[in-house]
């Protein structure tokens, strides 16, 4: 399953905006993760991740996630994670 993210831009000639829309499973989330998000990506499976991805997807139908906030999420709100996969923290969900 394919979630959808709006990908960052620094494109910005004239005041114009561009926004490319692209899709990512769990591996390809895993491979596009940078700094502190990549370090939780090593602590999760794929399958995991997915689930993460696909609970993301359902909070934000009504707005766009961009890479640069999915990653942040990853990189910041671990122990959020660690109760959606139903553990009561990140080190519970490290030390299993």
């Amino acid at each position: 399953m394919y979630n959808t993210y709006v990908r960052d831009s620094d494109f910005n000639e004239g005041g114009n905006n561009m926004k490319v829309t692209i899709e990512l499973d769990a591996r390809d989330y895993r491979n596009a993760a940078w700094s502190g998000a990549r370090d939780t990506c090593e602590d999760l499976t794929d399958e995991e991740i997915q689930m993460i991805l696909n609970i993301l997807e359902d909070a934000y139908s009504e707005s766009e996630m961009t890479l640069t906030e999915l990653n942040d999420f990853f990189w910041f709100e671990r122990d959020t994670i660690a109760g959606w996969l139903g553990y009561d923290s990140y080190e519970e969900l490290m030390n299993r």
